[in-house]
């Protein structure tokens, strides 16, 4: 486990390849899922802003 100092707490994470990838999957799965490929479709896609809480809690939760 990697410990990270984030102002006076302490942030606990895997930092390894695996970590890496399934990150990566989760959003990349996330971008294919709400079919917004650009900046710009990020920002005027409502479903982007209702979702990505959710797809952000389960990376906190299944990472840190």
């Amino acid at each position: 486990m990697a410990i990270r100092d984030i102002e006076n707490g302490k942030l606990l994470y895997h930092d390894d390849q695996a970590t890496r990838d399934a990150v990566f999957e989760k959003v990349l799965q996330f971008f294919i899922d709400q079919q917004s490929f650009s900046g710009e479709s990020v920002f005027q896609h409502d479903g982007v802003a209702i979702d990505s809480p959710v797809m952000l809690g389960e990376l906190a939760d299944n990472v840190f």
